[in-house]
């Protein structure tokens, strides 16, 4: 890896982790909020 090419600031983003979340419930949640953006996208008007 090149130092000068990438970067992955991770420090960044560690602090604002407060919890785990198992990877299956992750999932289940964006495919409920993907649901439900689509159920808004293609409602009557």
């Amino acid at each position: 890896m090149d130092p000068a090419r990438e970067f992955f600031p991770a420090g960044q983003g560690a602090g604002g982790i407060d919890r785990l979340v198992p990877a299956g419930e992750l999932v289940a949640r964006f495919v409920a909020e993907a649901e439900a953006a689509l159920g808004r996208a293609t409602a009557p008007a």
